[in-house]
Order: structure tokens, then C-alpha cells, then sequence
């Protein structure tokens, strides 16, 4: 029997049972139609006129500030205003289809920011136009302008309306307790209409975010959370006033100030306090972490004094020559080395950094020359010798003796400032469509207000007033903002756990995306081995002498067969050498007393065989130097244990087939599993064709490799071009990270679905209570912000 074919809703791509429709319900018809409105009335679907476009946003100036670079190309970030749930999201996720410049469009929940990724050219004019017409409040953020001088803005509003409803609502609770304490009939209405007063700036000032958005969800024909929050509260609201009017608030208690005025205060200061801890989960890596010590000797530019100095200052403590004018003779006063921490160091000052330790800054060497291991910026397995004058780079580590850097730029400023920025701004983001619980939360609202319509039915004939009490009473209590919460609050602390272990996730879809590892692929090259050539084998055995000669032929190179036996055998005494010279193609070569040395690269006697150098005299082979590979300590433990669980592993690589099987021969991984010489395109082909869920690399070419799988992982020293493509930048150790990040993705999937049982569970439970009648408004407002302190509990223990 062949398979139903369903058709699928052009909106939201549900599947529906009849063919003849378009949209499996009506609200997806009525957005898919809003966003397909270029050709019509705007106002027929409740969106703001067409403006006139701010001609401002076309000119070069502002694509310059608003228009930002990176591998995948141009992107754009704005901040937004009163995002609290999913359906918020809903029109922000359809931008790609309605703006064809728009790629693709992800969202950072934590902070509020929208990143835009453009394809060929950007449009901001039309984008910004979309976003006002339906009824979004933002901000363009600017290049390397963060969002927190708005978030900071918006938390002291949202401080100053919580402190506003707070006091209101407590001075409105004192003259409830009085009437709830049996006031007369007479101090009664005063109290109510004293209460009411009070109420009017709860209900226009404290509640304003909430029509706010539900005019947005009225506005795009999408459903929020806010929307039934507003109805529950306008409708208390009114029937209060109308009671209060009526004077029959005395007589029958139908009078919901204080209960409203306590939902609203508990639910600003839950949403408060929970986006405080998303906030807090989500603090930005500190560029300390990235570097061996927090403090570094500095000495800063000179000041004059009218003195002339008794001696010329070190060459090592200038930061600019000094001048002298005929005029006023005037010398620089030198200022004493100070300790500086990292963020605090300045353009012009000469850093002092010890032997093992990065550079703090980007600058110029004035020190007379030094080694630096540039593994953390290019990937390099070797030291790199850098001369006076020359550009040294922040991340740098310093091999040898103390080294000394005037400061060009600084802090995030630096190359590997705007990589650690650039990780910082996107850590958090998330495609629209993986926000999690928004579904969810939209069906539990749903269910909610089925629920509420069919209590009212039943109570309208015979008890309308208690009626209306349960259902205000069930808006307020089964309101799903914890769900919204739950998932970028675990993103996040997973996010600070993975920092913790020595990890950079540069995408909160990682731990979702890992959700069922079966198979992991891996370079091999810098990878699964060190990437550093080692001596194995040499025949005959050598002398000192023979050393010396060897490493004073190679002394000028940087091939990594020398850099492999200048780390092996270290610093020897160079001999005198007459006509050193290259040979192309053949080697090097030079004469050393009466006798004529070369060395040539050997022939290969097996497939298998590693890089090899011989060195002759006078045309004679003297010796072979055999080297190989080494292959990391943790790595064959790690395949055995991916095995244990029963992931598959594979070996993609450029080196030659045998060498390829021969290692994974070695680390128990099947031999139809290793695939060698492959370009850097066949790597992404052989790579879309197993799928595998995780490729852990590290060079430029395997780039095209780490675009086109679900999860990618850089090693430690991988190239920048490696470390800017991965989602997963491996800061410190080696494979063994692997099984943490799969260790934390599996703990924030727990989480998720732990936070969602107890959401679920806490809305079942406490919304049968209001329906039945056993929880009023006033007790619905206190047991509103248990869900969310539960959900926060559970996400501190991840």
C-alpha cells in the first residue's frame, strides 16, 4: 500500500487533509496574507499606514554604521521593545519570504536583538519600514555597539514601573483589608472610590507594555501571551469600574482593584527578575579569559617637566622618542613601570610581556626580536621569529625571553578582541523557528481560552459575576510566560557551564542540535595527531657534529621538518658554512671546511612511510632522518568511548589514503570509515553524503567542511578562518571536550523538558483550581509567579 501524500499549509508547512485547502486554519491564512499585502490596503489588515521612507537609510553613510561583515556575509542588528513570547516572533520569522535581500533572520531572546542576515545587497528602508507598519518598537545597533546601554535603559524603566505599581498596589491592599475586614456600608464606597483613584495609573502607566503588545498581536493577526493578559485585565477592569459606579461594589464584593493591581505587580516583577538572570547567565566573555595573567607591567606616555634629565632614558622604557625645542627647552619626564590590568591598558603604552605569556595587545615589537607560537590566531604549529618594528598581534604567546610591545590597539579593539566580540554578540542568537516552548505556550493559551469560554457558558444564566471571577482568576494563573522564559534562560547557563570547560558555543541550537549524536567526523591532520612532526627513526645514529651541521643548513627555514628538529634537538652553536644556498626543488645545501653538505628530501619507501630528509657529503648519502605525526594521547580513549555509545567516527582528510587507514587502523576506526586526499570541496561532498552530526577540524581547508554540517568544532590553535566558521571553539585541552559538550547539550535537553513538565503541570493543576472556584483573582496573582520561581530552581541546577 502506497503513502498518503498530504498537502501542506503555505504558511506554517502543517500537513492537511484536504487537499482543496491552502492553510490548515484560519490564522496562518490571515498572516500569510498580511506579509503578501504589498498590492493592498494596509489598512485593511490593521497595519500601520505606508511612511515615507527615512531617505537617510539608503545613504552610504548609515549602511556604513548599520551594515556589518563577517564570513557569511552582511548582517544587520536591531534592538526590539517588548519581545515576550514566540508569537512575537512569528512575523519576524517570515522577513526571508517577504524581503527577498533578507537571507535568513535569527534571534538573541536574552538580549532582545534581531540579527538580520542580508544576501546580496542590504536594504534597510524596506526593512525598516516592514518592522514599523507592524507595529515593532526598535533600534538599529550600530557596528560594535552592544545592546546593553538599551537593555540597561529599559531595566531602569521597567525598575520605575514595577517601584510605581508596587507602591500603588500596596496602598490600595490597605483599604481592601479594611473593607474585606467588614468597614461599614458608608466607609466602604469612599475606600472603593479611593481605591479606584489609585487604580487609574496601575492601568495606564503599569499596564501599558501589555496593550502594547497586544495591539502588535492584534495588529499582525498573530497570537501572544500578552493578548489574553490584557483582556483578563482591561475586562476586570471595567466590570470593577462599572461595579464601583453602580454602587454595588459594597453590597457585592465585585470590585477587583486590589486583585489586579497585585497580577500586575507580580507578574512585571516575575518577568523582571527572570529576564535579570537571563541577563546574568549571559554575560559576555571577559577578554581576561583569553590571556595567561590579569596584570601586565606598563609604561606610559611621558610628561614634561622643566628639568632636564640626568640621563637618557632606556630604550626599553620609551614609548616616543622625546623632543627638545630651542625655544623653551624641555625634557619628558619617565614615569616609573606600573602594574596595569588587561582592560584597563591604553593606545601608546609599552606593555612588557614575560617569556610564556600572550600578548595583551595589537602593536609594534621594540624589543630586538623574539619567537612567538601564533597557534591561538593562524593555526601555525610553528614559532614564528619576529623582528624590531615589526606588527605583533594580541593572542600572541611569547617564546623565550621577556618581550616588549607598544600598545596600537587595545582591549576589543584587537584582532582577537573583535573574534571574542563577534562570539559574544551571537552566542545567544537562535533561528526563530528553534525557539523553544513557543508552540507550546501558543496551545496552552489556546486551551485556556476554550476553557474560559465554556466555564462562562455554563455560568453565565445563573451566576455571571462568579463566572467572571474564575475566568479572570484562570487568565491569571495559567499564563505560560515561564515557558517563554525557560528555554533562553537554560540556553544561556549552559552556554556559561560550556565556558567553563574550556568551550566556546557560538550558537544556543548546538545543545538541540546534538540531541541524537550518531556519528562524528574528524580531520586528521592538526586533529587526531598534534600536527607536529617528530624524529622517529635516523640511521646511522648521530653525532654532535652532524647535528650541527644539519641545523645550520636549516637554520633560515621554516618547513616543519626543520622546526622539528630545532624542537628536538635544541639550540646547538651554528657552524661556519661557506655558499649556503637553496637548491629548488632539491633542497639545501652549503660547505663546511673542505667538505660539500646537502640535504635533500628522501624518496618515500612505502605508502605509509612519513617525511624524511637525507643529508649527503660530497654526493654521498650519509644518514636518513624518518618523521612522523604524533597522534594525540586522548585520542584513540575518546573513539572507544564515541563507540561505547554507539556513534560512528570517521577520518576525512587531504593526506595520502594509506596514511589515512593506517591511523585509523590504529584507533580501532573501520577502514571504510577513513577517506584521504580529498580537496577541500571533496571533504564538504563526502560530508553531505554521511551527515554526520559533529566535524571537529582545524585548518583553512577544512572551512567549506565546517559550514556544511549540523555541529562543527575547531580545535585549540586552529586557523582564524576555522575558529570564525565552527559553532564549537575548543579553548582549552583537546578531543576529551568532545564528550563535555555532549555531557551539557544532555543535561539542557533534561532541563528543557524538565522545565516544561513542571510549566505544564503547574497551569493543569492551578487553572482546574480557578475553573472549579477555589482560587479567586487575588489568590490566582499569588500563586502566578510560583511556575516561574519552579522553573527558575530547576534551570540553577542544570
Amino acid at each position: 500500500m502506497g503513502k498518503i501524500s498530504l498537502a501542506k499549509c503555505a504558511y506554517c508547512g502543517a500537513a492537511i487533509l484536504r487537499p482543496s485547502q491552502k492553510y490548515c486554519c484560519a490564522g496562518c491564512r490571515v498572516v500569510d496574507q498580511i506579509l503578501q499585502s504589498e498590492n493592498q490596503s494596509a489598512q485593511n489588515w490593521g497595519l500601520r499606514p505606508r511612511q515615507e521612507s527615512d531617505p537617510s537609510l539608503a545613504d552610504p553613510v548609515a549602511l556604513a554604521r548599520f551594515v556589518s561583515e563577517d564570513p557569511q556575509g552582511p548582517f544587520s542588528r536591531l534592538f526590539f521593545e517588548g519581545i515576550q513570547c514566540s508569537g512575537c516572533l512569528t512575523v519576524l520569522a517570515r522577513l526571508p519570504e517577504y524581503i527577498p535581500q533578507v537571507r535568513d533572520v535569527r534571534w538573541n531572546n536574552v538580549d532582545s536583538v534581531l540579527t538580520v542576515n542580508w544576501g546580496a545587497a542590504a536594504d534597510l528602508v524596506t526593512l525598516s519600514q516592514t518592522l514599523s507598519r507592524l507595529g515593532f518598537t526598535f533600534r538599529w545597533l550600530e557596528h560594535d555597539h552592544p545592546a546593553n546601554q538599551f537593555r540597561q535603559s529599559l531595566r531602569r524603566q521597567e525598575l520605575q514601573r514595577i517601584a510605581v505599581v508596587g507602591a500603588l498596589f500596596a496602598n490600595i491592599m490597605l483599604f481592601a483589608i479594611s473593607v474585606y475586614a467588614g468597614a461599614p456600608a458608608g466607609l466602604k464606597q469612599i475606600f472603593d472610590w479611593i481605591s479606584f483613584v489609585l487604580f487609574i495609573p496601575v492601568m495606564s502607566y503599569g499596564a501599558w507594555p501589555f496593550y502594547r503588545n497586544a495591539i502588535r498581536a492584534f495588529r499582525s493577526r498573530v497570537f501572544n501571551v500578552d493578548l489574553p493578559l490584557t483582556l483578563a485585565f482591561l475586562a476586570g477592569s471595567i466590570f470593577s469600574i462599572y461595579s464601583l459606579v453602580k454602587h454595588q461594589g459594597s453590597a457585592t464584593g465585585d470590585i477587583y482593584f486590589d486583585s489586579l493591581s497585585g497580577f500586575l505587580f507580580l507578574i512585571l516583577t516575575t518577568r523582571y527578575f527572570l529576564k535579570s538572570s537571563q541577563w546574568a547567565a549571559s554575560d559576555p566573555y571577559p577578554l581576561e579569559f583569553f590571556f595567561d595573567r590579569p596584570l601586565f607591567q606598563v609604561n606610559s606616555p611621558p610628561t614634561r617637566t622643566a628639568e632636564a634629565p640626568t640621563e637618557p632614558p632606556r630604550a626599553a622604557e620609551l614609548v616616543q622618542p622625546p623632543t627638545w625645542s630651542a625655544e623653551a627647552p624641555k625634557a619628558p619626564t619617565w614615569p616609573e613601570p606600573r602594574w596595569t590590568s588587561l582592560t584597563q591598558l591604553k593606545v601608546g603604552d609599552l606593555v612588557t610581556v614575560p617569556a610564556g605569556a600572550r600578548v595583551p595587545v595589537d602593536g609594534t615589537l621594540r624589543s630586538v626580536s623574539t619567537e612567538l607560537d601564533l597557534a591561538f590566531l593562524t593555526g601555525e604549529s610553528s614559532p614564528r621569529l619576529v623582528t624590531k618594528g615589526e606588527s605583533v598581534l594580541a593572542g600572541s604567546r611569547v617564546i623565550g625571553q621577556a618581550i616588549e610591545v607598544q600598545a596600537e590597539k587595545v582591549g576589543f579593539a584587537t584582532e582577537v578582541g573583535k573574534i571574542i566580540d563577534s562570539i559574544n554578540q551571537k552566542s545567544l542568537t537562535l533561528e526563530i523557528g528553534h525557539v523553544t516552548g513557543g508552540k507550546v505556550g501558543s496551545g496552552l493559551l489556546l486551551l485556556v481560552l476554550a476553557v474560559a469560554g465554556i466555564t462562562f457558558l455554563l455560568l453565565f444564566q445563573s451566576q455571571p459575576a462568579e463566572g467572571f471571577r474564575r475566568i479572570m482568576a484562570l487568565f491569571i494563573v495559567a499564563c505560560p510566560c515561564a515557558i517563554a522564559f525557560g528555554a533562553p534562560l537554560t540556553y544561556a547557563r549552559s552556554i556559561k557551564e560550556a565556558f567553563r570547560q574550556g568551550l566556546v558555543v557560538r550558537r544556543s541550537e548546538t545543545f538541540s542540535a546534538l540531541k541524537r549524536v550518531r556519528a562524528v567526523a574528524f580531520d586528521k591532520t592538526g586533529t587526531l595527531t598534534k600536527g607536529q612532526l617528530r624524529l622517529f627513526l635516523l640511521h646511522p645514529v648521530l653525532d654532535r657534529y652532524l647535528k650541527q651541521i644539519i641545523l645550520t643548513l636549516e637554520q633560515h627555514s621554516r618547513h616543519p621538518v626543520a622546526e622539528a628538529l630545532k624542537r628536538q634537538w635544541g639550540p646547538l652553536p651554528p657552524l661556519e658554512v661557506v655558499d649556503l644556498r637553496e637548491v629548488p626543488g632539491q633542497g639545501v645545501e652549503g660547505r663546511f671546511g673542505g667538505d660539500q653538505y646537502s640535504l635533500r628530501t628522501a624518496q618515500e619507501t612505502s605508502p605509509t612511510a612519513g617525511p624524511g630528509i637525507e643529508l649527503f657529503r660530497n654526493g654521498q648519502s650519509m644518514l636518513r632522518l624518518s618523521f612522523e605525526d604524533e597522534v594525540r594521547p586522548e585520542s584513540a580513549p575518546l573513539v572507544q568511548e564515541l563507540h561505547r555509545r554507539k556513534i560512528e567516527t570517521w577520518i576525512f582528510s587531504g593526506d595520502q589514503t594509506e596514511k589515512v587507514r593506517e591511523l585509523a587502523q590504529l584507533l580501532a576506526i573501520p577502514e571504510d570509515h577513513a577517506f584521504g586526499r580529498l580537496s577541500p570541496q571533496g571533504k564538504r561532498a563526502q560530508l553531505e553524503k554521511v551527515k554526520p552530526d559533529l566535524y571537529v577540524g582545524d585548518g583553512v581547508n577544512d572551512v567549506p567542511a565546517l559550514h556544511s554540517v549540523r555541529v562543527s568544532m575547531a580545535m585549540p590553535g586552529s586557523s582564524l578562518e576555522a575558529q570564525l566558521a565552527s559553532d564549537v571553539l575548543i579553548l582549552r585541552g583537546g578531543l576529551e571536550r568532545i564528550l563535555d559538550l555532549l555531557t551539557i547539550a544532555t543535561k539542557a535537553r533534561r532541563t528543557l523538558r524538565r522545565n516544561l513538565t513542571i510549566a505544564l503541570t503547574y497551569n493543569i493543576a492551578a487553572g482546574l483550581a480557578a475553573v472549579m472556584g477555589w482560587v479567586g483573582p487575588l489568590g490566582a496573582a499569588i500563586l502566578m509567579p510560583l511556575s516561574s520561581l519552579a522553573i527558575y530552581l530547576s534551570t540553577e541546577w542544570i
